[in-house]
């Protein structure tokens, strides 16, 4: 048998079984290199009475012999690193995901304000020019890079709506507000019919008592109803 096979065949065999018993490649190497020194001496001495030694002991001392044991070394180690089980997935993942499953299906709810519990953008627009002392508090729940993209001046940002986060951090800022405040809640993100935001936000400040609380109406975004029309717009945080 050619002694290259040899060493192919039983490189296999070892991969196999040390796959079954947990040994560091420092053990590997060392039994693997008995082994291959005992099958190489039976290999030898049918040699001798053939060939002579002479071809035996220069493959003994070839460093072909080396370079199949590191490689033998290097394919347990990543055998034994496949073969570990996986961490799940991380959960954060799962969350938003629930968390944007759960925000669209609020949204597909109806409308928890009436008519009069509404505000179009140009009414507003003179609300906040008006004097100081009867402009309404505004609140912004949209997504941050909007926000500091464009916003309405003099509101705040809590948000975004359609997260738990959000709307504790809304409920949180709202705690201190007396119940009858003025108070205008926006977003714009997207067409109202399909905002993730808007709609949990209103509910949220509802559900604390406010009975002068209004949802301003953006039917496309904020971009197009409010920005390209002129409106006033401050930038930044």
């Amino acid at each position: 048998m050619p002694a290259g096979f040899f060493c192919g065949s039983m490189f296999g065999i070892e991969v196999a079984s040390s796959a079954a018993r947990p040994a560091g490649p420092l053990h590997t190497l060392v039994q693997w290199k008995r082994k291959l020194n005992s099958e190489l001496r039976g290999m030898g001495r049918a040699a001798s009475t053939r060939e002579g030694v002479q071809p035996m002991r220069k493959f003994r001392k070839s460093p072909w012999l080396l370079v199949l044991c590191v490689a033998g070394v290097a394919v347990l180690s990543a055998t034994t690193t496949l073969s570990r089980p996986r961490p799940a997935q991380s959960r954060p993942v799962a969350t938003r995901a629930a968390q944007a499953s759960a925000a669209k299906a609020q949204a597909q709810q109806p409308d928890p304000w009436t008519d009069e519990q509404t505000v179009y953008p140009a009414a507003l627009v003179k609300e906040i020019s008006g004097p100081a002392n009867q402009r309404p508090t505004i609140v912004s729940v949209s997504p941050h890079a909007l926000y500091l993209g464009g916003h309405i001046p003099g509101a705040v940002y809590e948000g975004p709506g359609f997260s738990a986060a959000g709307i504790e951090s809304l409920k949180h800022w709202a705690q201190r507000l007396p119940r009858s405040t003025n108070l205008v809640v926006y977003c714009g993100c997207c067409p109202l019919v399909h905002c993730p935001n808007l709609r949990p936000a209103f509910r949220a400040l509802q559900s604390m008592g406010f009975t002068h609380l209004r949802a301003l109406i953006l039917p496309t975004n904020f971009y197009t109803d409010w920005y390209s029309k002129g409106y006033p717009t401050a930038k930044g945080s």
